[in-house]
């Protein structure tokens, strides 16, 4: 059998412009702004530091996915995912509770990665995007709390040789565009995988192909405690790749 390289490539659609209502007052950036509100003014353990910084992120995509093999489609699949990514910092700019590994124990009564995503309701629900923001917050503070004792006890014996901050502080920036409906599109993207794949039917030294076609769409929902703003669409498509 003779193996051939994989072939793909990334087509990045042109960003939709900036439509007359305004998407930051949707129920998710409204959940997220109120939410942040009260963690950056309620949010503290007692004796221990308070958040200096919060941001959240709600990625909310549908992705449509399909499959040729020798002519023929395998697959037709799609389906929609909502992620909420929260990111606690305790401490100040200088000196603060990221760039530090150290085991992490810190439990929640919802599945919090290590990279602070989980996942976030499918609805535009004010009241269920909140709840979900206030439990991701509640154990994201929690660990940033624990990393930064252990980091201070860590750096406390150090001679004193950091020259750069740990986090910079940014001027806020505001971006509101209209974000895409989580809808199935580009119907003839079955077409297009099975003729693609139908060029290896007719060679004879091809064992097996495969083309995988995906396309995903929906909208970014971004916000930070320093006054930053986003909501943006997210367009990707994919085709790749071909295999013997």
């Amino acid at each position: 059998m003779v193996a051939a390289g994989a072939v793909g490539f990334l087509l990045t659609l042109a960003t939709p412009r900036a439509q007359t209502a305004n998407p930051a007052d949707s129920p998710t950036m409204r959940a997220m702004a109120d939410e942040l509100a009260r963690s950056m003014r309620e949010l503290r353990l007692p004796d221990q530091p308070a958040p200096y910084y919060i941001e959240y992120e709600v990625d909310d995509r549908l992705t449509t996915r399909v499959t040729a093999r020798l002519g023929a489609v395998a697959d037709d699949l799609n389906g929609r995912t909502r992620t909420l990514r929260v990111s606690v910092r305790v401490g100040d700019y200088a000196f603060d509770s990221s760039l530090f590994n150290s085991p992490d124990r810190v439990g929640g009564v919802i599945n919090l990665g290590a990279d602070g995503r989980t996942s976030a309701p499918l609805d535009e629900d004010y009241d269920s995007m909140r709840k979900r923001i206030w439990l991701a917050t509640d154990i994201a503070y929690k660990r940033a709390v624990s990393t930064f004792a252990r980091k201070k006890a860590a750096f406390q014996d150090r001679a004193d040789t950091q020259t750069l901050p740990d986090f910079s502080r940014e001027k806020p920036e505001e971006t509101i565009l209209r974000g895409l409906p989580p809808t199935v599109a580009n119907r003839d993207w079955p077409d297009r995988a099975r003729q693609l794949s139908a060029l290896f039917t007719n060679v004879g030294i091809v064992e097996n192909s495969e083309v995988v076609v995906s396309d995903v769409r929906g909208t970014r929902c971004y916000l930070n405690s320093e006054g930053t703003r986003v909501v943006a669409p997210v367009q990707i498509a994919k085709i790749g790749r071909a295999h013997v």
